[in-house]
């Protein structure tokens, strides 16, 4: 994989465009559908160290969710960089990190639970993140994905965007 600055603007890129969508009133909408989904799947995860992968939706709710864990240290990783008044509404129960998800850094079998937030389907490497959620997540760990269905109406209107914006910029000539 080759990690360079053209590949941080695009994830970067990608992740501010979800964040917009987010704010539209579909986005709302699954908002309020994925944060209840994701408090219940963490009613029954507990540990030292929970990471969550990207921030979505409305911030102030997300803190809610991982403030109320039972996980005594959350992190969150993202490739954007958060306000710091986002970061101190999360208390000192939750950690940032900036950086890429494939190389968190972190030490092997070190997480007791990862929330992949809309990481796979934005990503260009996918398979490399895994990985790497593979490797920091305890053998006993719990890994909960949300992920939009690629197949579902939503996803297609996706895939379809993905394919115009590739096709407009390579008959894009400097003028």
């Amino acid at each position: 994989m080759i990690l360079d600055h053209n590949y941080l603007q695009q994830c970067q890129q990608s992740w501010q465009q979800l964040q917009h969508w987010y704010e539209q009133q579909p986005g709302k909408l699954i908002t309020a559908c994925e944060q209840c989904m994701l408090s219940q799947a963490l009613e029954n995860s507990f540990g030292y160290y929970l990471l969550q992968f990207g921030v979505v939706g409305d911030i102030g709710k997300n803190q809610q969710i991982l403030v109320q864990a039972r996980i005594q240290k959350g992190l969150i990783f993202h490739c954007v960089p958060i306000s710091q008044q986002a970061k101190k509404s999360y208390g000192k129960k939750v950690s940032w990190i900036q950086g890429l998800f494939q190389r968190t850094g972190l030490k092997n079998d070190s997480i007791d639970c990862v929330i992949l937030y809309h990481v796979l389907e934005f990503e260009a490497y996918p398979h490399e993140i895994l990985r790497e959620v593979e490797r920091i997540l305890r053998p006993e760990g719990r890994l909960i994905i949300i992920n939009f269905n690629p197949y579902s109406l939503l996803g297609l209107w996706y895939r379809w965007q993905q394919l115009r914006s590739k096709y407009h910029r390579k008959t894009d000539f400097p003028t």
